[in-house]
């Protein structure tokens, strides 16, 4: 797909409370309410008319004046403006076509050149969790229509680029994670076994006992405080596929556990959960790494491995 250019972008709030965003969203239309308003004035573009309207039926001068420019937006905005909304936690962007016409209600709508899109050029999927609240205040815009001034950046999100910083912090962020696998691997058995109980407590688990120890063989009891889930975590610093299906085995025994979890730092083949259970997880250290350095524990495995 070509890059996507625009030279404005505007923000549309579909309906009262998001009513007619399905609609619009599936049907690929525009809509606003604007029911007091007459569409030959509109179509005409005698938007002094329009504003002249609004004071008479009482509004104040800066509300008939807003009123007026959402309304000149939504009737002027050519195929050179992006239209962005939010819906069910996405933004969903794309352009107009042809005139306004009146909806059954009197509303006043405009077809979309192509459907509304809620994913980037690429098929990324534009998450609200995954877009800088620079771009995603503008849902608290209390009108209709206003203009969307982080141009740019939305245009990048689209087009499913990386600000240069941001790539120069991943690549940084990679390169950390890569070099924290041989400390990791090269941790003892104990700071190994520590190690694995701060990341998980760092998740919010809470370890309740000890089930068995031995140097290579660690079963940790552990419950989440929240939900009540309890949870089994087996560390081995080393393992392969028949150990995993060994401690799979012995887990189907304690019914009292949601979850098992088998951590090591050195699988030998390849991993596999076939026939392992739903429940039953396997953390190598490629996805155990990731969470050493979301724990904030990068600087303590420095300091054990030094």
């Amino acid at each position: 797909m070509e890059r996507i250019t625009a030279q404005k972008a505007l923000y549309i709030k579909l309906g009262e409370k998001g009513r007619w965003e399905t609609e619009c969203l599936e049907n690929g239309i525009l809509r606003v309410g604007y029911h007091n308003i007459p569409t030959s004035l509109c179509k005409k573009r005698n938007w002094q008319e329009v504003t002249a309207l609004y004071l008479s039926q009482n509004a104040k001068a800066g509300n008939a004046t807003r009123h007026t420019n959402e309304l000149r937006e939504f009737y002027e905005a050519g195929a050179e403006t992006l239209w962005i909304t939010f819906s069910a936690r996405r933004l969903w962007w794309g352009f107009a076509k042809g005139p306004v016409s009146l909806g059954t209600d009197d509303d006043k709508q405009r077809e979309m050149a192509q459907k509304w899109s809620s994913t980037d050029i690429n098929g990324k999927l534009l998450d609200v969790a995954e877009i800088s609240s620079r771009l995603t205040q503008v849902r608290g815009f209390l009108g209709t229509i206003c203009e969307v001034h982080e141009l740019d950046y939305l245009l990048r999100k689209i087009n499913g680029e990386v600000l240069p910083e941001v790539k120069t912090a991943k690549e940084a962020r990679d390169a950390l994670l890569a070099s924290m696998v041989p400390l990791i691997q090269n941790l003892t058995w104990q700071d190994f076994e520590l190690l694995v109980d701060l990341v998980f407590s760092s998740g919010g688990w809470r370890r309740v006992g000890v089930l068995g120890k031995t140097e290579k063989d660690i079963d940790i009891d552990m419950i989440q405080p929240v939900t009540q889930e309890r949870v089994m975590v087996q560390v081995k610093a080393k393992s392969s596929i028949e150990v995993a299906r060994k401690v799979a085995e012995t887990a189907t025994v304690m019914k009292h556990f949601n979850r098992v979890f088998l951590v090591t730092h050195t699988f030998q083949g390849r991993i596999s959960k076939e026939g392992l259970g739903e429940q039953f997880e396997i953390l190598d250290v490629n996805r155990l790494a990731p969470l050493v350095l979301d724990a904030g524990l990068s600087d303590w495995l420095i300091t054990k491995s030094n």
